[in-house]
């Protein structure tokens, strides 16, 4: 990759390597090397299964050291009071599929401060275990990697391409693979209400090799079921735990009390059926103002809206199920599944606790099924309760969860690894936009590029990788790019070579590195590539960008004679399933088009035959940047126009009521 240094601070992160913890039996740890610290004082302390008041927790280098009812604080400590407050240990959510690293962070906003994913999309389990072992600012991520479904069962069915165990032979190639992947422990799947329809499911036969595959590996087993046949299945093979409730009938006392004698888990996943509940109480908590700062339009929008498939009038018949398996001791952990219907990362954990104890357990035993019965069941034995020796995950509660469940809404504080954690909502787009990191001469040009519009059309998520070809010497869209990626993505900026023959791609590519290294907050992760066509294509690894963007740069490529160069270079930069957005002056489409469009001005269709000669596929155009007033025949070309004004005080106030050029505004694809 063509990598070039800029002035820009150089930032790097430190990777703690965490020792495997054990409980200590003693009060405190010795600390080896007195590592600075702080102390929660006088808390109601929620140890993960009892409550303790009055106690203080001292925190020294990431851990928990020390928790004690002493009338004497230690010296040399920040001190927190926590006075009519509760410390929990950090909500542990066994139920995701997490697809982001945005979700990671919402869902430590909320206080849960590890995410046990049960089937990420291909290629994302790598990019979401290094964020969260390199980065306290997200959520701890565990996985099965993939689910182990049969070929056309459950997990197949939404248009991505996943490994499948067809029979018992296959399975220990198949966990082997997983293991070899990193996972943490082995789901599989077993669809029996859904091969009622037709799908098919997991055999016995299969189970059992799977779960014996898992288990010589050291892996737990949970499996996701539908049906008590398929929850008998799973006991006889011998599985740790189930992922979700079975949702053909409500108590099973029988069942119930096998899966009690068997030592295993359920996970109850009730927000799940709760999104097809007429009116869900859930909607209120967005109304909650201890939640609603921490809300943004997307998840407001998910909590509040009617899914039109909600055909339940109630929970009773799975708050039966789970009621009964109370009953029987079965121990319950809580998970939420998003992104089902009204299921978000975070949030959601908070109505499953609500939920939870609808179904009859305490506030304090729903409370367990999300710390200490979550880490048992998936034995991560250094989280998960307050005591000496464990990561120091904590959330801490303005009011009494152990009484009122509601309150666990009510977060004062967040910690991961003994790092607190900002909840507030990352900048916005349109806040970006507006920034005052910009100047008042940039933010005036919003009105003609309406960089929020495009960017949302084109489709921008904060933790893509993008990269922005040839931001020229002013950076005008990087000064929004930057910030918006800045905590959750990364951005290439394809810029001109420092190098060139050419003085207008030298000068350039020293004022861009002279911006970046004049407002580091915004522009230090910025990672500077060269791109000059035909040579010099190598913006990003390959196959690495979810996103590539080029503003207004296809008619210089055409006047250089390498448009078809530039347009493969973007293509190999992308993953398959890529976007590529273009915006470029738009020329007349009656008119025949100049190969080296001189007048900056290029037809459209000219454009999208560039890029699907590259073989990028067309997706859709839109209006955004289209300007009626700009006839496209000006004495000095696209540049009559403002910025440019090339004809400097002639008719300027003409050109400055037309404002800036007419301009297509195109989405392509890179096929899977």
């Amino acid at each position: 990759m063509n990598t070039r240094h800029s002035k820009i601070p150089h930032i790097t992160r430190t990777t703690w390597l965490l020792p495997l913890l054990l409980i200590a039996s003693c009060a405190s740890v010795e600390q080896s090397n007195g590592g600075s610290g702080f102390v929660i004082a006088n808390a109601r302390v929620f140890d993960g299964t009892r409550t303790l008041d009055g106690y203080h927790v001292v925190i020294r280098d990431r851990l928990i050291a020390e928790i004690s009812d002493s009338s004497e604080l230690p010296g040399g400590l920040e001190i927190i009071d926590a006075s009519g407050m509760t410390l929990l240990p950090g909500l542990i959510d066994t139920h995701t599929h997490t697809s982001s690293v945005s979700q990671l962070q919402t869902a430590l906003r909320f206080g849960v401060t590890t995410i046990l994913d049960q089937m990420t999309w291909p290629g994302y389990f790598p990019v979401l275990k290094t964020a969260a072992e390199t980065r306290d600012d997200v959520a701890d991520f565990l996985s099965t990697d993939m689910l182990a479904t049969p070929p056309g069962g459950h997990g197949t069915e939404y248009d991505i391409v996943i490994p499948t165990v067809d029979g018992p032979q296959q399975a220990d190639a198949f966990v082997a693979e997983r293991v070899a992947n990193g996972a943490d422990y082995q789901k599989i799947v077993l669809n029996g209400l859904r091969a009622m329809n037709g799908m098919p499911t997991m055999s016995a036969a299969t189970t059992r090799a799977l779960v014996e595959a898992a288990h010589k590996r050291n892996l737990k087993v949970v499996a996701h079921i539908e049906t008590p046949d398929d929850v008998r299945t799973v006991i006889e093979a011998g599985a740790d735990g189930l992922a979700h409730i079975w949702r053909t009938s409500g108590a099973e006392p029988e069942l119930s009390r096998l899966l009690a004698q068997k030592g295993m888990f359920v996970t109850a996943t009730l927000s799940v059926p709760d999104g097809f509940v007429i009116g869900s109480a859930r909607a209120l908590i967005a109304k909650d103002p201890a939640v609603t700062p921490y809300l943004d339009d997307e998840m407001i929008a998910n909590l509040t809206a009617s899914n039109e498939n909600q055909n339940l009038e109630n929970l009773d018949q799975y708050l039966d199920a789970v009621r009964g398996l109370h009953e029987a001791g079965v121990m319950l952990v809580a998970g939420t599944d998003p992104p089902n219907a009204g299921v978000m990362h975070g949030i959601s954990m908070h109505r499953e606790l609500e939920l939870l104890v609808q179904a009859g357990l305490s506030p304090s035993q729903a409370l367990s099924a999300a710390t200490a019965n979550a880490a048992d069941a998936f034995a991560l034995a250094d989280r998960g309760r307050i005591a000496v020796g464990l990561l120091a995950d904590l959330v801490l509660i303005d009011g009494d969860p152990t009484h009122d469940i509601s309150d666990s809404r009510r977060i004062a504080r967040i910690w991961r690894n003994g790092v607190e954690f900002d909840r507030s909502l990352p900048a916005s787009l349109a806040a970006i936009a507006d920034g005052d990191h910009r100047s008042e001469a940039s933010r005036a040009r919003n009105q003609y590029r309406h960089p929020l519009e495009t960017l949302e059309f084109i489709g921008i998520e904060s933790d893509m990788t993008v990269v922005e070809i040839s931001p020229g010497g002013g950076g005008w869209y990087t000064e929004i790019l930057a910030p918006y990626l800045k905590d959750n993505g990364k951005l290439y900026a394809a810029s001109y070579d420092p190098d060139s023959e050419i003085m207008y791609f030298r000068s350039n590519a020293e004022k861009f590195d002279d911006k970046l290294a004049a407002d580091p907050n915004s522009y230090s992760k910025i990672e500077v590539t060269i791109f000059d066509p035909p040579l010099l294509l190598d913006i990003a690894p390959p196959g690495s960008a979810d996103l590539v963007l080029t503003f207004r740069n296809v008619h210089n490529w055409m006047r250089e004679g390498v448009a078809r160069e530039a347009f493969s270079g973007m293509y190999s930069a992308l993953k398959s399933g890529g976007i590529l957005g273009v915006v470029e002056h738009r020329a007349d489409p009656e008119k025949e088009q100049d190969p080296e469009a001189v007048s900056g001005y290029v037809r459209q269709d000219y454009v999208i035959e560039l890029a699907e000669s590259a073989g990028f596929e067309f997706v859709e155009s839109s209006e955004i940047n289209a300007n009626a007033k700009d006839s496209r025949n000006h004495p000095q070309g696209v540049w009559t126009l403002p910025p440019t004004f090339r004809l400097k005080e002639i008719d300027r106030e003409k050109y400055l009521a037309i404002g800036e050029s007419d301009r297509m505004t195109l989405k392509f694809r890179k096929p899977d």
